[in-house]
C-alpha cells in the first residue's frame, strides 16, 4: 500500500514535503506518504532522511513555513468560556456533555488548547477590569465509574456540588454524604479518671490520620470543583499533614520525570519539618505508622537492610520530583523569572502556603514579593488549588486575615465581594459590615480547628498556681506620664493565665533614667524591649556584651573582662544589678520538674547571657564548648530527680554559636524517651528560628523572655511545647505546661516599655477574640467538628482531678472549655444527598476505621478471646456508616493480615481471629536470582505435570487448564516460565503449556506489547501474586513494565471481574494461592467456591474438598451437572465443578487481565 502512495508523487515531490513538514513539526513530522506523524529518528524517519538525502532540493526557510494545524477531533471550535467549563470538569466533554477518559484524543485535544487560550484571555484583561460571570448556582459533575462500585445501577447517576457563591452553599455542601461522612461525633461523657487515661491512650496511640485531614484531601481533589482554602489549625494540630495528605491526592498518577506539580512556599525554618512529615525515617515495623504511610517506602523501594545513607538519598531524590519547596524570597524569585519574565501561566498546581500570616501586604519588602507574586499567580493561574496555612492568621492586627482572604478570592476568579478596610470603630465595636463579611468568607474558605483537645493536648496552666507572682492591676499611667486609653481600663483583666512580673535591677533603672524614653512612640517598638531583659551598664545589645566579655580560647567562648567579673552570676548582687528578669528564671527553675524551654528573640540580650547565668547555676551545654570558660558556681546548685549533670541547648541559626551541634540533632535529643524528665537536656534555649515548625515534647515550663505587641506571637511559640500528643509519655498529673510571660516593672505608678506591649496585645487580644469567635461558628466545617473544637464542662462528670505544677505544687484541675468557645454552627439542615457516595470516596476513611478494628481485636487476643459476633462489631461501629464498615471488614478479613500472626475468617456469627505460624505476606516478583532451575529437583521428562499434560493434550483445552492450575506448584511454574522464555524452540509438550498459559494471560505475547522483540512470548505474569504486576523477559533478566508498557497490555486485555454475589444465583469459582510450607517457600492453588446470596462483609470462598460429599452434590445439582458416579472422590467432584465453571465463564484464574478473543 505505502508503494503505491509513493508511486502516485515523485520522489521530489516527496522531500520537498519532508523537508517543509521538519520544519512545522520538528519532533513528530507528517510522513508524506502515509499522511500520518512519525517520532523523530524513528524507523520511518530514518528511511524517509536516507531517501531524501541523495535529492537535491531548494533550501526551505523555516520562516516561510507555518506551523500544521492539527486536525480537531471536537465538533465545533474551542473558545475560552468551553476551557473554563472543562477546567472545572477535566473528565467532561463541554460539548456533548459526555464523560471522557484521560487517554482519548478527546481530552489530549483540551489539555493541549486550553491553557494558551485562557492565557490570552487572562493576558487580554486582569480580574479588576473585566468582572468573570458568576458560576451557575449548581456545577454538575459526573459520577465516575469505579470498577470496585457494587452498585453499578448508581453509575449514572450525577452529583450536584453547590457553587462557592450559591447563598445556600455550607448548608447544602453539608447535606453531601460524601462531605458529612467525616463528621467527628461526641465524645462519651468521662465518669473517673481510668476513662480519660482510656480515651488519651485511645487517640495518642500509634499513628492515625484524623477525619479533618481526610476531608480537606477530597473537598479540595479533582473530584471536587473546590480550589482554595485557608487551613486555620491551631498550633500542633496537624496542618502540615493536611496539606500533604491533599497534595499527594494529586501525585497519584505523578511520573518521576514529570514537572513537580506541588508548590510549597514556607519559612526555611520549617522545611526540614515538613519533609519529615512526607517521610520520616523509622523502626522498619511501624514506618507506617506517619502522614504517608508507607508509600515512600514502596516508592522508594525501601526494605529493612536499606541503609540510611541510601534512603535518605532515595527520599530526597523522590520528593524532589514531586515537590517543588521554595523560601519566600525563592518562590518570588522563581516565578519572576521563569514565569512573569517568560510570560507564563501556572496550570494545575497545588500551591500550599505554610505559615502564610508572614507574608502581609504591610509586611517587609521581601514578603511583599512574595505576596505579589502570589497574587499574580492567583489572578492568571489556571485550575490551581491554593492553600494557605497558619495558626495565627491574625498574627498582628484582626484585618491581617484579608489579605490571605484576598488571595483565595483571586484564585477562584471571584470579583463579587469588596474586602472591607476595618473590623472595629475608635470604640473597639465590630462594623456589621465586616461581621458580615467574615462570616461569609470563613462559611466558604476557612477550615478552624482550636486545638484545645484535653485527651491529647498538655493542660496549660498559670503561673499563679504555683504562688508566682503576676500582675495583679493595671498600671494607670504610660511611662511618659499620661493617663493610658480608658479603653484599656481592665486590660489585665483579659490575660486570663496572668503575666510574671519581676523587678527591674539597679543598673537597668539608671540605663532607662539616662537615655529618658519619654516618647510613646520610642516606647512603642523593640529597641525598648532590650533594655527590660538586660543592660550592660550604659549599653545594650552586643556592644554592651563585648564590654562585658572577651572572646576565650575555643570557638565562641567568653571569658569575663576583669572589671565585670562573674556579673551575671545568678543573685541578687550581680545578675539582680543588671537583668531582673533573668533572675528571676534562674530562682525559678531550680525548683522546675521537668523540661524547660526559655524564648528571647534576641542574643547577646536574651539567649547567650541566659545561657551564661546556666553555667553559674552548674548547667554545661551540650554537644558543644560552654558559652563561659571556667564559669565559678553558685554555693548551692539545684539538685534535680536523675540528673547529675543538668544540661542546656541552644537553637538558633547562627553557625558560630551551633558549633558542632544542629537544630535537627539537639531535637531528636530532646525529644528522645530518655529525655522524658530532661535527663539528657533540660532547658532548650530558643530563638525566632525554632519559633515556627519545630515540636519539643514533654515540655513542664515554656519561659518568653521579653514582651510581644500581639498574643499570636506568643501562641506560635507556646505551640512549640504543646502539640498533639506530645506529653503522652507523662503520667497524668504531670500532663500540663506552665507558661510564663515576663515582664519588668519598677512599681505601680508608670508603665514600661514591657508593660506597655502586653497592653496593646491584650487590646487586640479581645478584638482576635470577637473575630476568632465569628470564624468560630462559621467555619466551612464548623459542624462536622464541633466535637473537638469545645468540650463542655458537662461531659466530665469525675469532678477536679489532682495534678502536679512544675514548681511541685499539688492541685485541683477542672476539665472542659467555658460557654463562651462553644461554637454555634448555624446550620440549616437539608436530605442527605448520597448520590456521590461510593467506595472510591469513602476508602480512606475505612482505613482509620480499621485501625480502631485492629486495636480492638488486639485486646479481644490479650483477653483470650477470638471470636468477635456481628452484633458486638456493630454496637462497637454504631456511629460508623454501615457501607464504611462493610467495606473495613473486607480489606480486614482474610486473606488480608491486619494483625501480626493472626487472620480473621468470616463465620455466619461473625468472625473467628485465627492463630497462623508466620503472617507476613509474600509479594513474588520474579527476578534473574528468584528463578533458579538447579533448584528444582525433577528433570523435565520426569516432571509429573509433563505426564499429566501428554493425555490432557488430546482433551478439550478448559480440562487442560484447570488440570495445571490444580496441580502446579512456585518450583515447578518457575522452571516452565524460564523453560518457555528461554528457548528459541519448544517441544510439543512445551508449546501446548505455552497455549495454555497464554490463553489465560499468563504469558505475554510480542504482539501485545510492541517493544521490537521478535519472539512469541516477551514476559509473564505469577499466577501465584495477586497483584497484577506483569514482567518482561530479556536474556535471563526480568523487569517491571514502563506505565507506557502496562497501559499497551490492558488495551489488548480484558479485565475478568467477581460479580457481587449478593445478586447472583449461581456459585462462582476460584483459584487462590496458598503456601505449602512452614518455611512459605513454596505455593500452590486452591479450588475455591463463592456461594451467591448475602453475607456479613466481602465472601472470601469456601475450599472445595472442604466440602461434604452432600455439598458436593448439592452444587453439582444447582450447577445442572450431572452426576456420573457417587462414589467419586472430593479432589474428583471439584474438578468437575471447577470444569463446569470454566465452560461457562464463571471462574477467576491468576491473573485477572485476560487476553481478547481477537488476539488468541
Amino acid at each position: 500500500m505505502e508503494n503505491k502512495k509513493k508511486a502516485n508523487k515523485s520522489i521530489i515531490q516527496i522531500c520537498t514535503e519532508w523537508n517543509k513538514n521538519k520544519l512545522s513539526n520538528p519532533a513528530k513530522p507528517i510522513n508524506p506518504i502515509t499522511n500520518y506523524s512519525i517520532k523523530k529518528f524513528s524507523a520511518k524517519y530514518n528511511e524517509l532522511e536516507k531517501l531524501c538525502a541523495t535529492v537535491k532540493i531548494e533550501e526551505i526557510k523555516k520562516e516561510d513555513i507555518k506551523p500544521l494545524k492539527k486536525k480537531s477531533v471536537l465538533s465545533k471550535p474551542l473558545t475560552a468560556e468551553l476551557c473554563e467549563l472543562w477546567m472545572k470538569n477535566k473528565y467532561k466533554n463541554p460539548i456533548s456533555n459526555y464523560n471522557i477518559n484521560e487517554n482519548s484524543r478527546i481530552y489530549k485535544e483540551f489539555n493541549e488548547e486550553c491553557p494558551a487560550i485562557l492565557a490570552a484571555v487572562a493576558k487580554k484583561t486582569s480580574v479588576k477590569e473585566k468582572p468573570i460571570p458568576k458560576i451557575k448556582d449548581t456545577i454538575i459533575i459526573p459520577e465516575v465509574n469505579v470498577i470496585d462500585e457494587q452498585d453499578k445501577d448508581k453509575s449514572n447517576d450525577k452529583v450536584y456540588y453547590p457553587s462557592i457563591e450559591d447563598p445556600e452553599f455550607r448548608n447544602k455542601l453539608m447535606a453531601l454524604k460524601e462531605i458529612n461522612m467525616h463528621k467527628i461525633n461526641n465524645y462519651d461523657d468521662i465518669l473517673t479518671v481510668a476513662d480519660f487515661e482510656k480515651k488519651a491512650n485511645e487517640l495518642c496511640t500509634g499513628f492515625d490520620k484524623s477525619f479533618f485531614q481526610y476531608l480537606m484531601g477530597h473537598y479540595l481533589s479533582y473530584r471536587m470543583p473546590y480550589k482554595s482554602m485557608l487551613i486555620y489549625y491551631s498550633v500542633g494540630v496537624g496542618k502540615t499533614c493536611t496539606a500533604i495528605t491533599i497534595a499527594e491526592n494529586f501525585l497519584i498518577s505523578h511520573n518521576s520525570y514529570d514537572e513537580p506539580k506541588i508548590w510549597v512556599i514556607m519559612p526555611q525554618a520549617v522545611e526540614e519539618g515538613f519533609k519529615q512529615q512526607i517521610f520520616k525515617k523509622m523502626d522498619y515495623k511501624i514506618i507506617a505508622n506517619q502522614c504517608t504511610g508507607d508509600l515512600y517506602a514502596k516508592l522508594a523501594n525501601i526494605i529493612e537492610t536499606t541503609p540510611d545513607a541510601e534512603i535518605d538519598k532515595r527520599i530526597k531524590k523522590l520528593i524532589k520530583s514531586r515537590y517543588n519547596i521554595f523560601t519566600y524570597e525563592g518562590f518570588a524569585n522563581f516565578y519572576e523569572t521563569n514565569y512573569i519574565s517568560k510570560g507564563k501561566i501556572p496550570t494545575d498546581k497545588v500551591i500550599i502556603v505554610d505559615e502564610a500570616h508572614n507574608i502581609r501586604q504591610g509586611n517587609s519588602d521581601d514578603k511583599k514579593r512574595v505576596y505579589n507574586a502570589l497574587t499574580e499567580v492567583a489572578k492568571t493561574g489556571v485550575n490551581n488549588r491554593m492553600i494557605l496555612l497558619s495558626a495565627t492568621p491574625m498574627y498582628n492586627e484582626p484585618s491581617d486575615i484579608f489579605d490571605l482572604i484576598e488571595l483565595l478570592l483571586l484564585n477562584d476568579k471571584r470579583t463579587d465581594y469588596k474586602i472591607v478596610s476595618k473590623i472595629f470603630d475608635e470604640n473597639n465595636e465590630l462594623y456589621d459590615d465586616a461581621k458580615t463579611f467574615l462570616e461569609k468568607m470563613a462559611s466558604q474558605y476557612i477550615s478552624y480547628l482550636r486545638g484545645k483537645n484535653p485527651f491529647n493536648f498538655a493542660f496549660k496552666l498559670s503561673p499563679k498556681l504555683s504562688k508566682i507572682p503576676i500582675l495583679d492591676k493595671v498600671i494607670p499611667l504610660t511611662e511618659n506620664g499620661n493617663p493610658i486609653d480608658i479603653a484599656d481600663k481592665n486590660w489585665v483583666d483579659k490575660v486570663s493565665d496572668g503575666i510574671v512580673i519581676s523587678k527591674l535591677g539597679k543598673k537597668q533603672l539608671e540605663y532607662l533614667e539616662n537615655i529618658k524614653l519619654v516618647n510613646e512612640d520610642i516606647q512603642n517598638n523593640f529597641k525598648g524591649l532590650q533594655p527590660m531583659n538586660i543592660v550592660y551598664d550604659d549599653k545594650i545589645g552586643s556592644k554592651g556584651f563585648y564590654n562585658f566579655f572577651r572572646l576565650g580560647d575555643d570557638n565562641y567562648s567568653f571569658k569575663y573582662n576583669p572589671t565585670y567579673n562573674n556579673a551575671l552570676m545568678p543573685d541578687e548582687n550581680n545578675l539582680g544589678l543588671y537583668s531582673g528578669k533573668i533572675l528571676n528564671i534562674m530562682n525559678i527553675i531550680k525548683k522546675t520538674e521537668g523540661i524547660i524551654i526559655i524564648y528571647s528573640k534576641y542574643l547577646h540580650s536574651g539567649l547567650i547571657p541566659t545561657a551564661i547565668s546556666l553555667e553559674h547555676l552548674g548547667f554545661s551545654r551540650y554537644g558543644t564548648d560552654n558559652i563561659l570558660e571556667n564559669s565559678t558556681i553558685i554555693d548551692k546548685p539545684p539538685k534535680y530527680k536523675n540528673i547529675s549533670n543538668p544540661r542546656y541547648c541552644i537553637l538558633t541559626s547562627d553557625d558560630d554559636i551551633m558549633g558542632g551541634t544542629t537544630i535537627a540533632k539537639l531535637i531528636n535529643i530532646v525529644n528522645n524517651p530518655n529525655n522524658i524528665n530532661g535527663e539528657q537536656i533540660k532547658v532548650v534555649l530558643m530563638s525566632p528560628v525554632a519559633g515556627e515548625g519545630l515540636s519539643v515534647f514533654n515540655v513542664r515550663e515554656i519561659h518568653l523572655l521579653e514582651a510581644w505587641y500581639h498574643f499570636n506571637r506568643i501562641d506560635q511559640i507556646i505551640g512549640r511545647g504543646i502539640r498533639n500528643c506530645s506529653h503522652k509519655n507523662l503520667s497524668l498529673e504531670n500532663r500540663n505546661v506552665t507558661v510564663y510571660m515576663h515582664c519588668a516593672i519598677n512599681n505601680y505608678n508608670k508603665e514600661t516599655a514591657d508593660v506597655h506591649a502586653y497592653r496593646i496585645s491584650s487590646r487586640k487580644l479581645y478584638q482576635s477574640f470577637i473575630v476568632d469567635n465569628i470564624i468560630r461558628s462559621n467555619s466551612i466545617d464548623c459542624s462536622l467538628f464541633k466535637a473537638i473544637n469545645y468540650f463542655p464542662k458537662s461531659m466530665f462528670k469525675l469532678g477536679k482531678i489532682d495534678i502536679k505544677t512544675s514548681q511541685g505544687f499539688d492541685i485541683k484541675y477542672e476539665l472542659g472549655d467555658e460557654p463562651n468557645f462553644e461554637p454555634h454552627c448555624n446550620i440549616t439542615k437539608y436530605e442527605e444527598d448520597s448520590r456521590g457516595f461510593r467506595q472510591d470516596i469513602y476508602k480512606h476513611l475505612a482505613l482509620n476505621t480499621q485501625m480502631k478494628f485492629r486495636n480492638i481485636l488486639i485486646e479481644y487476643i490479650n483477653k483470650n478471646i477470638f471470636f468477635i459476633s456481628h452484633n458486638e462489631i456493630k454496637q462497637l461501629f454504631s456511629t460508623i456508616d454501615y457501607d464504611i464498615l462493610m467495606y473495613t471488614i473486607s480489606i480486614s478479613i482474610y486473606p488480608n493480615v491486619i494483625i501480626d500472626g493472626y487472620f480473621l475468617i468470616p463465620h455466619e456469627d461473625g468472625i473467628h481471629i485465627t492463630k497462623v505460624i508466620n503472617n507476613i505476606p509474600l509479594k513474588i516478583a520474579l527476578i534473574k536470582n528468584d528463578i533458579d532451575n538447579t533448584k528444582v529437583e525433577t528433570k523435565t521428562d520426569d516432571t509429573q505435570i509433563y505426564k499429566d499434560f501428554v493425555k490432557f493434550k488430546e482433551m478439550p483445552i478448559n480440562n487442560a487448564i484447570i488440570a495445571l492450575y490444580s496441580s502446579i506448584d512456585l518450583t515447578t511454574f518457575n522452571y516452565i516460565i524460564n523453560k518457555i522464555l528461554s528457548n528459541k524452540t519448544l517441544s510439543e509438550i512445551d508449546n501446548f503449556i505455552a497455549t495454555c498459559l497464554y490463553r489465560e494471560g499468563v504469558l505475554i505475547a510480542g504482539k501485545e506489547i510492541p517493544i521490537g522483540l521478535t519472539d512469541k512470548y516477551i514476559g509473564f505474569i505469577n499466577i501465584f501474586n495477586d497483584e497484577f504486576e506483569p514482567l518482561l523477559y530479556n536474556n535471563g533478566n526480568y523487569k517491571s513494565l514502563t506505565v507506557k508498557q502496562l497501559e499497551q497490555l490492558k488495551k489488548n486485555r480484558k479485565e475478568i471481574i467477581i460479580p457481587d454475589m449478593k445478586k447472583e444465583k449461581t456459585q462462582w469459582g476460584l483459584f487462590v494461592p496458598i503456601f505449602t510450607d512452614k518455611e512459605k517457600k513454596n505455593k500452590r492453588n486452591v479450588f475455591k467456591i463463592l456461594t451467591p446470596g448475602e453475607a456479613f462483609g466481602k465472601k472470601t470462598g469456601i475450599v472445595c474438598t472442604s466440602l461434604h460429599k452432600p455439598q458436593h452434590q448439592k452444587i453439582m445439582e444447582d450447577l445442572k451437572l450431572s452426576i456420573k458416579d457417587m462414589k467419586s472422590t472430593k479432589e474428583n467432584n471439584c474438578n468437575s465443578i471447577a470444569t463446569h465453571l470454566y465452560k461457562t465463564n464463571r471462574i477467576s484464574l491468576n491473573p485477572i487481565w485476560k487476553p481478547l478473543i481477537s488476539n488468541i
